[in-house]
Protein backbone atom coordinates (compact mmCIF):
# COMPACT_ATOMS: atom_id res chain seq x y z
CA UNK A 1 0.00 0.00 0.00
CA UNK A 2 1.16 3.71 -0.74
CA UNK A 3 1.56 6.03 2.09
CA UNK A 4 -1.56 8.26 0.42
CA UNK A 5 -3.89 5.12 1.07
CA UNK A 6 -2.32 4.99 4.99
CA UNK A 7 -2.82 8.76 5.15
CA UNK A 8 -6.19 8.36 4.15
CA UNK A 9 -7.07 5.03 6.75
CA UNK A 10 -5.50 7.24 9.49
CA UNK A 11 -7.36 10.13 8.80
CA UNK A 12 -10.92 8.30 8.74
CA UNK A 13 -10.10 6.61 11.60
CA UNK A 14 -8.87 10.28 13.82
CA UNK A 15 -11.66 11.87 12.32
CA UNK A 16 -14.02 8.44 13.59
CA UNK A 17 -12.57 9.04 16.51
CA UNK A 18 -13.93 12.01 16.62
CA UNK A 19 -17.30 11.85 16.18
CA UNK A 20 -17.72 8.69 17.85
CA UNK A 21 -16.75 10.00 21.23
CA UNK A 22 -20.30 10.56 22.42
CA UNK A 23 -21.55 7.47 20.99
CA UNK A 24 -19.20 5.28 22.60
CA UNK A 25 -20.57 6.90 26.05
CA UNK A 26 -23.85 5.34 25.75
CA UNK A 27 -22.41 1.53 24.24
CA UNK A 28 -20.85 -1.02 26.59
CA UNK A 29 -17.66 -0.75 24.11
CA UNK A 30 -14.18 0.92 24.79
CA UNK A 31 -12.28 2.25 21.89
CA UNK A 32 -9.66 -0.29 22.49
CA UNK A 33 -12.89 -2.86 21.13
CA UNK A 34 -14.14 -0.53 18.46
CA UNK A 35 -10.33 -0.68 16.95
CA UNK A 36 -10.07 -4.30 17.01
CA UNK A 37 -13.14 -4.89 15.45
CA UNK A 38 -12.37 -1.98 13.09
CA UNK A 39 -8.72 -3.82 12.45
CA UNK A 40 -10.34 -7.01 11.87
CA UNK A 41 -13.28 -5.66 9.47
CA UNK A 42 -10.27 -3.95 7.30
CA UNK A 43 -7.61 -6.65 7.60
CA UNK A 44 -6.80 -9.76 5.87
CA UNK A 45 -9.89 -11.40 7.75
CA UNK A 46 -12.63 -8.84 7.09
CA UNK A 47 -12.35 -6.79 3.36
CA UNK A 48 -8.78 -7.19 3.10
CA UNK A 49 -8.15 -3.59 3.07
CA UNK A 50 -5.16 -3.90 4.96
CA UNK A 51 -2.22 -6.29 4.19
CA UNK A 52 1.17 -6.10 5.10
CA UNK A 53 3.95 -8.57 6.07
CA UNK A 54 5.15 -7.91 9.58
CA UNK A 55 8.12 -8.60 9.53
CA UNK A 56 9.18 -5.96 7.01
CA UNK A 57 7.29 -3.53 8.85
CA UNK A 58 8.95 -5.03 11.98
CA UNK A 59 10.67 -1.42 12.92
CA UNK A 60 7.21 0.71 11.93
CA UNK A 61 5.23 -1.69 14.44
CA UNK A 62 7.98 -1.61 17.24
CA UNK A 63 7.64 2.34 17.06
CA UNK A 64 3.47 2.72 16.67
CA UNK A 65 3.29 -0.17 19.60
CA UNK A 66 5.50 1.61 21.70
CA UNK A 67 3.33 5.30 20.80
CA UNK A 68 0.37 3.10 21.66
CA UNK A 69 1.33 2.22 24.97
CA UNK A 70 2.65 5.63 25.62
CA UNK A 71 -0.69 6.98 24.62
CA UNK A 72 -3.04 4.34 26.81
CA UNK A 73 -0.73 4.58 29.91
CA UNK A 74 -1.48 9.10 29.53
CA UNK A 75 -5.05 8.09 28.97
CA UNK A 76 -5.28 6.09 31.96
CA UNK A 77 -3.44 8.45 34.01
CA UNK A 78 -5.95 11.33 33.30
CA UNK A 79 -8.50 9.33 34.45
CA UNK A 80 -6.81 9.12 38.23
CA UNK A 81 -8.70 11.64 40.58
CA UNK A 82 -5.88 11.19 42.85
CA UNK A 83 -4.22 14.14 43.94
CA UNK A 84 -0.19 13.89 43.11
CA UNK A 85 0.38 14.92 46.71
CA UNK A 86 -1.46 11.76 48.45
CA UNK A 87 0.42 8.73 49.81
CA UNK A 88 -1.44 6.69 47.52
CA UNK A 89 1.09 7.75 44.46
CA UNK A 90 3.87 6.61 46.22
CA UNK A 91 3.87 3.15 45.33
CA UNK A 92 2.52 3.50 42.10
CA UNK A 93 5.07 5.95 41.24
CA UNK A 94 7.81 3.66 42.80
CA UNK A 95 6.90 0.82 40.82
CA UNK A 96 6.73 2.40 37.98
CA UNK A 97 10.07 3.99 38.31
CA UNK A 98 12.03 0.91 39.16
CA UNK A 99 9.93 -1.07 36.04
CA UNK A 100 11.39 1.67 33.71
CA UNK A 101 14.77 1.30 34.89
CA UNK A 102 14.50 -2.03 34.65
CA UNK A 103 12.94 -2.23 31.12
CA UNK A 104 15.50 0.21 29.89
CA UNK A 105 18.04 -1.44 31.18
CA UNK A 106 17.11 -4.66 29.27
Amino acid sequence: MTFTIWYIIIGLLLIGMALSGGLLKRLPLTTSMLYLGLGVVLGPLGLGLIRFDPMDWAAVLERVSEVAVIISLFAAGLKLSTALTERRWWLPARLALVSMAITVGL
